[in-house]
């Protein structure tokens, strides 16, 4: 029996003839007690008494799509139909029923709620988001890239919005050194990810070091440095990022600023005006004015087990709708070309085509060429410059940073020919956690996961970075899984 039909059964209940102040009381319940079930027993009550109107259906499906007990998905569809059906006004019940049948993997039916709830509010960002991701499950990817320009295209706010960055043409790319030095970058931003996230991957780059003349170089870009080990670079993120949030603050990583001081001739100076050190295009003490380098950003939710350099990641060519070029290897790499996952890589994704950006490598050279000399057109600064000139707009249309890198690197729009600058890499190397641990990948299937050592895991399953995205994190499975438990361990590095 679905928790809608234990809740709405035939038992009989009090009659409510103030629906007003019982309303109020289901939602003190609701959002304040937090005590879905009783506010569950009220909003039945409310509905059974006053059948016709659209909030109890509402808020009980909210009830029914949360996390906990209750969670009855097919009944949250059905309330929320109901809520549209009493007032179709209401352009709230549009977006939670598009966002509940995408949890169902209904996404043609979310694709039509999207669509209804677009001609009640044309500029509703949840059925935006929601229209996007529906397109992108059913395989339609260059359909959700047009759909978001036309949307941001249309959008008051939005209306002299030019079109999103290109970043080259083929003629401006530069053959990268795939030996060249490598930087590590990691974003820490609010209380979701704490120090011990980015304490953990820097010590398993130490562990894993490849290059023994010198230490790894992790730049942890974040408002709050507190706790992080003093081996971590921290810097802040651009006065430009002040009102970005979550994601989105990835766009940092592409600031001109933090690459390249204005004035220096070199670019390798390390230290700012104000004496901090500043995040610069050189190793610490190392002269390398005659070669670039290697941006590698990693998400902090994942577990490092393994070296993670350009050459382990790059080592299987992909095309860009994510399935492999079997019997090949990426020989030649390119500057002004974002190596990134496949998003058919995660089963969170619920799709084929696009990318996941838990892992992100670029190759940087260090100084531009002088036909390429200005700093606003050089490697991925497009992406910070137009992302800095109209982030609320794009936030009102794009949920996720992702999307974003889709639209402008992946949009094969007959006006956009040739402007393809993204491949997908690290495919065996890199693992989806839920993936991996339900064996349904190639690594280490029938294998007990839970017991294995770091080492273990590395040597037995062939992995170099196990990625969390979404649910669960790493910390709340450090005590099912001994290698995780390991990751976090506060321990010296051999």
């Amino acid at each position: 029996m679905s928790r809608l039909t234990e809740l709405l059964g035939n038992k009989e209940t009090p009659k409510i003839e103030d629906l007003s102040v019982a309303l109020k009381l289901g939602a003190f319940k609701l959002h304040y007690k937090k005590n879905l079930l009783e506010a569950a027993e009220i909003f039945k009550r409310c509905i059974k008494s006053h059948p016709k109107d659209f909030r109890a259906y509402f808020n009980l499906g909210t009830i029914l799509d949360a996390p906990g007990d209750m969670r009855d998905y097919e009944g949250a569809v059905q309330l929320f139909r109901q809520a549209i059906r009493h007032n179709a006004s209401i352009i709230e019940s549009y977006g939670c029923l598009s966002g509940v049948l995408l949890k169902l993997n209904r996404p043609e039916e979310a694709v039509r709620v999207c669509h209804a709830g677009l001609l009640v509010v044309p500029t509703d960002p949840p059925c935006f988001y929601n229209l996007q991701v529906a397109l992108r499950m059913m395989g339609q990817l260059q359909k959700a890239i047009d759909f978001t320009s036309v949307a941001l295209s249309n959008c008051t706010v939005a209306s002299s919005l030019p079109s999103p960055p290109s970043i080259a043409t083929a003629k401006g790319r530069v053959e990268a050194d795939v030996n060249a030095p490598v930087v590590y970058v990691c974003v820490k931003w609010g209380e979701k990810y704490g120090a011990a996230y980015v304490n953990a991957l820097y010590r398993s780059l130490l562990r894993h070091n490849v290059n023994k003349d010198r230490p790894p170089r992790l730049v942890c870009l974040t408002e709050d440095p507190e706790g992080v080990e003093s081996g971590v670079e921290c810097a802040h993120f651009p006065p430009a990022c002040e009102s970005w949030e979550a994601w989105w603050l990835k766009g940092a990583m592409f600031s001109p600023e933090i690459w390249y001081r204005p004035g220096t001739n070199d670019g390798h100076d390390c230290s700012s005006d104000n004496g901090e050190q500043s995040f610069q295009s050189t190793s610490r003490g190392h002269n390398e004015s005659n070669r670039g380098m290697w941006v590698i950003y990693v998400d902090l939710d994942s577990v490092v087990c393994g070296p993670l350099s350009p050459r382990a990641l790059l080592s299987r060519n992909k095309s860009d709708d994510g399935s492999e070029e079997s019997g090949t290897k990426r020989t030649i790499c390119y500057s002004h070309t974002l190596y990134t996952l496949s998003a058919a890589m995660f089963d969170n994704e619920q799709r084929v085509e696009g990318i996941n950006s838990s892992i992100m490598l670029w190759y940087l050279p260090t100084k531009p060429e002088p036909e390429r000399a200005s700093l606003s057109c050089f490697s991925f600064s497009s992406l910070f410059r137009y992302l800095q000139k109209h982030y609320a707009s794009l936030r009102g249309v794009i949920f996720k940073f992702d999307h974003y890198i889709e639209m402008s690197l992946l949009d094969r729009s007959p006006s956009r020919k040739g402007v393809l600058q993204c491949e997908l890499v690290g495919d065996g190397c890199v693992v989806d956690f839920n993936r991996f641990v339900k064996g349904t990948g190639d690594n280490c299937d029938c294998i007990d996961l839970s017991l294995l050592s770091l080492d273990e895991l590395r040597k037995t399953c062939d992995v170099s970075v196990v990625c969390f995205p979404l649910e669960p994190k790493p910390l709340a499975v450090r005590g099912e899984y001994s290698w995780v438990a390991e990751y976090f361990q506060e321990k010296g590095v051999e």
